[in-house]
């Protein structure tokens, strides 16, 4: 009794005193470290010179009562809580965290209400909650107001942006140019609710647009602006269509003195739909979506031709048109090997989608460095549609056979850095010059406002960039819209991919914060079947060409039923229906025979996916109780052989 009583007393003891030696060590045995905190993370710690209060708000009663959905909420907030607590551990008191359960009708409920985390009810009498709140000492407080599931590998990047946001003095200010309704209804809320009576709806902001102003002011700038205002940080040029002259030489000279620049180009920009007339039922098929900024880039080493769209049969996305799935080879998923690895833009992300995204090229003999950004593998080629409606009816079949592999990367974006010069080293001619000419003939206040603005200094053109300057390039509009970027969910709108954060790291980076670039898509919870991806991507290509040579055999036969038909006539109609018939019964013998090789080749894919599921299984299934078993046998062993030991010498 005594022994067992000092082995417990041992066991306890040794357990309190490892505990406090080693504290709450781990071992982060995943391919990107998902549970070990950045060194990004860990810099926004140390700058943290105040105590900040981070409140986690967590129906935990709720959930256990709730349906299977929000069940699954309960490990999320497991890996949440662990989370906050190493940044708690890390900071030497100055973050202190408590976590929250909003019990209904409770005050702890009013209070997560108050501070904006969201509600969702799931019963009559249980509300939902899963959000994060940080305050200040000096009372300024941000919320994450909901956990999104899709946004699990990016709950680091999203906990320090928080504490970022919550402990930064003065938001930066982001420009916006586009020919599209990007920021939504620029209008008073007199004309807004005048709109709402008369049952029309005004444009909302995008999603991406969202996003920014969580942590940017952002603004818009006109389409037809002469200057880009002195306090903006950043300018956004977004599907840049027809603009005019002084435009250009207002972006020019705001990269001349020192701007960032993020320019969003599109050959075929899938958004931009042109509106609906009545008498013109043909007005899409003749409407030009394409944009492009040639007029500056190319000059500072970059252009883009907007006839070209990129393809890459090995990225290639299914997509469901003509009532089938097929990949569309302009339909592109980036993953680890198509992004620089180099650049902390893009180092981190893995899975950015583009759809008819352009082919971005290096001018010969540019003075400045373009570096690569995205790009296709090495497969990747161009593809150059014959007219629009291959564009508003794209055949993926026809795409890949127009397309072969190529054998050189096609870049998708890139940055522009070094001597960037001025696109206008003369300066531009005012549009108003012919006006000015003919005012002798006008009233003496006109001539006097003309004189007046003759008067006026010229604005010096600025030749050379300033070495703060950048331009960052995407050769795609869609990879921003809420179709590509995000997804509506049971919860609201969610972040798909890493979209977002390609514009979320530019953003960051063009604004010197490297912390929160390092932080943002630093790993991944769910891991692609890249064998199983890559068996359906041969079959699919062989099922491609058999179902065309399918198609031709069909077409051939339909022809060949007209020209008998057209061949008919009174006297030998007997004779064309029986040769006609016969002719039927050949080809659709034919085709049953296509047919059957087809259903033999997805067999053959099948088998091979079942037995490469069959194979994990088994080495799942036998290799774990195998290793336990060769252990117990190991240990048995080693007894047996110190027990004859022990007796030989007893004996």
């Amino acid at each position: 009794v005594l022994a067992v009583v000092c082995i417990i007393t041992i066991a306890i003891c040794s357990t309190l005193i490892f505990r406090k030696i080693a504290g709450r060590s781990r071992v982060d045995l995943t391919q990107h470290g998902v549970y070990t905190l950045s060194d990004g993370t860990r810099n926004i710690i140390g700058k943290v010179n105040q105590t900040i209060k981070l409140k986690l708000y967590y129906s935990r009663v709720a959930a256990m009562k709730g349906p299977e959905q929000i069940r699954f909420y309960n490990n999320y907030y497991l890996y949440v809580r662990d989370l906050l607590e190493e940044y708690a551990a890390l900071s030497g008191g100055r973050l202190e965290l408590s976590v929250i359960d909003p019990r209904s009708f409770s005050d702890e409920e009013e209070e997560a209400i108050r501070h904006g985390v969201k509600r969702f009810p799931i019963s009559e009498d249980e509300n939902f909650f899963f959000g994060l709140v940080a305050q200040t000492e000096l009372g300024k407080e941000k919320a994450i107001e909901f956990f999104e599931p899709d946004r699990q590998e990016f709950v680091e990047y999203d906990i320090s942006k928080l504490i970022t946001d919550v402990t930064r003095r003065a938001q930066k200010k982001i420009g916006v140019l586009s020919s599209l309704p990007v920021i939504g209804a620029d209008m008073t809320p007199y004309m807004m609710q005048m709109l709402q009576m008369q049952g029309r709806t005004p444009p909302k902001p995008w999603n991406i647009i969202s996003h920014l102003r969580e942590a940017y002011e952002v603004v818009s700038v006109d389409k037809e602006a002469a200057a880009i205002e002195e306090d903006v940080d950043f300018l956004m040029v977004i599907h840049p269509k027809d603009l005019k002259e002084k435009t250009l030489f207002a972006i020019d000279q705001f990269v001349m003195k020192g701007g960032k620049l993020l320019v969003f180009v599109d050959p075929h920009c899938m958004v931009d739909e042109p509106k609906q007339d009545q008498r013109n039922p043909y007005a899409r098929f003749q409407h030009k979506a394409d944009s492009n900024l040639n007029a500056l880039l190319k000059r500072w080493g970059v252009e883009m031709d907007p006839k070209l769209i990129a393809a890459d049969r090995n990225l290639a996305i299914k997509a469901r048109l003509q009532n089938r799935a097929a990949p569309l080879m302009t339909y592109l998923a980036l993953g680890e090997a198509c992004v620089n690895p180099e650049e902390v833009i893009t180092a981190r992300l893995h899975s950015v989608r583009m759809l008819f995204a352009g082919a971005l090229a290096k001018v010969p003999d540019a003075e400045t460095t373009v570096t690569p950004l995205l790009s296709t593998t090495k497969t990747g080629n161009t593809w150059e549609p014959k007219g629009s409606f291959e564009l508003q009816m794209p055949d993926p079949e026809a795409i890949s056979r127009a397309v072969p592999d190529g054998t050189l990367p096609v870049m998708l974006a890139c940055r522009i850095s070094g001597k960037l010069k001025t696109n206008f080293p003369d300066g531009i001619e005012p549009e108003d010059d012919a006006e000015a000419g003919e005012a002798g003939e006008k009233g003496d206040e006109e001539k006097e406002a003309v004189e007046e603005k003759e008067a006026e200094p010229e604005t010096e053109v600025i030749k050379e960039a300033s070495p703060d300057a950048a331009v960052l390039v995407f050769a795609d509009v869609d990879m921003i819209t809420d179709g590509l970027a995000y997804q509506r969910s049971f919860f609201g709108v969610a972040q798909v991919g890493e979209n977002a954060s390609v514009v979320l790291n530019a953003l960051e980076f063009l604004s010197g914060t490297g912390d929160l670039i390092t932080i943002r898509s630093r790993g991944r919870f769910e891991r692609p079947f890249l064998v199983i991806d890559k068996i359906e991507t041969e079959a699919e290509r062989a099922t491609a060409e058999e179902t065309e040579a399918i198609n031709v055999k069909i077409r051939s036969f339909e022809e060949k039923l007209r020209k008998l038909g057209a061949a008919a006539t009174e006297e030998n109609a007997d004779l064309i229906r029986s040769t006609a018939i016969t002719g039927r019964r050949k080809i659709q013998a034919d085709i049953r025979k296509a047919r059957k090789e087809l259903r033999a080749l997805n067999t053959g894919k099948r088998k091979k996916i079942e037995a490469l599921k069959a194979s994990l299984q088994t080495h799942n299934m036998v290799w774990a109780p195998t290793a336990v078993l060769l252990v117990a046998i190991v240990l048995a062993v080693v007894r047996l052989i110190r027990a004859k030991r022990y007796a030989a010498r007893r004996t």
